[in-house]
């Protein structure tokens, strides 16, 4: 087990938030959870996407009882955290979606982790929804190291925390890639980011204790969730080429799909398994279109 109850040592975390469209109730409902932290070393890099003067009033409430930094930066996901890092000051980072929330040990917890690790730099967990049910992708029920095989069901970006020097000067995020990025790639940048890392020599650590909150995602119609899946694997399929995962396994990925949505037709989930039909079609075109630069 890698995360300890114990009184956390006082480092300074910087949790960078990117946020965009009208997800006020979520922002401040994140925010709320910041205020409630065991732990009070924290700063918080809100990178605004919105226009001008929309979060004004959020900011200058929320600025009289967090150490807050508010920022602005044009639209994409991984242009924003790069954005968000220039600004950071701790010796961790992390980065919550604007839609997650802590638990009140969350801090603690991660603290206490990378003051007894010395030799891990990314620090990776699970996310739950309110009732405490695994929410938003399936995660690995073993704590342990991070490879390029189990990456895939080891956390997401909301319980993503890495040591600030592990970071390259330029922020490590791929701005070619990820949620409102100008290329059809609208996924896998927190994936891309972590190997990268590892590429680096890096160390990284999966904790099932590590539990982040973030709500189940909602059933968004058949045009929508089609449309999610064509956008969110071709950027699967970049992370693939880019990291050299190779024709065999990318063979695997296509298999899998076809294999689920099968399943999941016999099992009377057609919309389902059009998706997974649908996942491999954009993950084999992801992973044709992408030239990575690096």
């Amino acid at each position: 087990m890698y995360l300890r109850d114990q009184e956390a040592p006082t480092v300074l975390v910087s949790l960078v938030v990117c946020t965009l469209g009208e997800r006020r109730a979520q922002l401040e409902r994140l925010l709320d959870s910041l205020g409630r932290q065991e732990f009070k070393s924290f700063e918080v890099i809100l990178v605004d996407q919105n226009r001008s003067g929309l979060l004004d009033d959020i900011v200058q409430s929320r600025g009289r009882e967090l150490s807050l930094k508010h920022v602005r930066s044009n639209r994409g996901l991984s242009l924003a955290r790069n954005v968000g890092l220039r600004h950071a000051s701790g010796e961790v980072v992390g980065f919550p979606d604007d839609d997650c929330w802590y638990l009140t040990d969350t801090l603690s917890l991660v603290a206490d982790f990378f003051d007894r690790n010395p030799g891990i730099d990314i620090l990776l967990g699970r996310t739950i929804d309110q009732f405490g049910s695994p929410s938003l992708s399936p995660t690995r029920k073993d704590s342990g190291a991070v490879n390029k095989r189990n990456i895939w069901t080891s956390g997401n970006s909301n319980t993503l925390f890495v040591r600030a020097g592990a970071i390259p000067d330029n922020g490590g995020f791929d701005e070619e890639i990820g949620v409102g990025a100008s290329t059809r790639f609208q996924s896998g940048e927190e994936t891309d980011f972590v190997l990268s890392l590892m590429e680096n020599e890096a160390r990284a650590v999966y904790s099932f204790d590590l539990k982040i909150c973030h709500e189940q995602v909602e059933d968004a119609g058949v045009a929508r969730t089609l449309r999610r899946a064509w956008n969110y694997s071709q950027g699967f399929g970049y992370v693939l080429k880019k990291h050299n995962f190779g024709r065999t396994y990318l063979a695997y990925r296509l298999a899998r799909s076809i294999v689920r949505a099968g399943l999941a037709i016999i099992e009377l989930q057609p919309i389902y398994g059009l998706s997974r039909l649908v996942w491999g079609a954009g993950t084999l075109v992801g992973y044709v279109a992408a030239n990575p630069r690096g």
